[in-house]
């Protein structure tokens, strides 16, 4: 009797769907940015630019979160067990 090769276990579908998200989310942050960056071409008043300046700076840290996680999300699935850099 030969054993089958399971296909993704359920932890690998559910990481993968992480990721999947993940990405989606920063490819919705980078173009925030990008309106976020159209609008503060336009701005004129101060109140209002530093409020676009605020909004970039968080828009900023989490597309930097985001990048961290899938970094190291394929960082662990590319490396087998037991070896490391």
């Amino acid at each position: 009797m030969q054993n089958k090769k399971p296909g993704k276990t359920r932890r690998r579908v559910k990481a993968d769907k992480a990721t999947q998200a993940a990405g989606r989310e920063l490819q919705a942050s980078f173009a925030a940015l990008r309106a976020n960056d159209g609008l503060f071409q336009l701005a004129t008043e101060g109140f209002y630019i530093e409020q676009l300046i605020y909004e970039r700076a968080a828009l900023l840290c989490h597309c930097r979160t985001l990048l961290q996680g899938l970094r190291q999300a394929q960082g662990a699935g590319a490396q087998p067990k037991g070896e490391g850099a």
